[in-house]
């Protein structure tokens, strides 16, 4: 994989931490459920620590711009996180979450997955590390 393609999944992925971030965050502010605040927060906290490690793997160089690279990406995972931003779907907390259990958290991983199978952790070590620790993340279900 070339440098510019990397890039761009990297911002892809970034756009999608960032907003899964923005998305469980503002779940848990209304949330009653105490399990389910912890639960949300943590999640929340590890989509943000992520979305940095992948603008941190984005490169600098001048044929791309780093922030112009942090976008949606064309995919099924873009229209889940859409669809429940809406604001009918905003009262159940359980039932958004059990959504982001069921549509969001599987295909993120699943990408994640993918990519990981085509990095050499020789050639890039970086990203391959990086790879490991957000798909240990993304098998732990948010409601277990």
């Amino acid at each position: 994989m070339d440098i510019v393609t990397a890039s761009r999944l990297a911002g892809q992925y970034c756009w999608v931490e960032l907003q899964l971030f923005e998305l469980l965050g503002s779940w848990m502010h209304r949330s009653t459920d105490p399990e389910l605040v912890v639960a949300l927060g943590d999640r929340c906290t590890r989509h943000g620590e992520h979305a940095e490690a992948w603008r941190g793997r984005i490169a600098t160089i001048p044929a791309i711009d780093v922030e112009r690279s942090v976008n949606a990406p064309g995919s099924a995972v873009a229209s889940a996180i859409a669809r429940l931003r809406q604001p009918e779907s905003a009262d159940d907390v359980l039932a958004l979450a059990a959504a982001y259990d069921s549509e969001i958290r599987p295909a993120v991983l699943a990408a994640y997955r993918a990519h990981r199978a085509e990095v050499d952790p020789l050639l890039d070590g970086p990203t391959a590390r990086l790879l490991d620790v957000v798909i240990a993340c993304s098998e732990q279900q948010l409601l277990a």
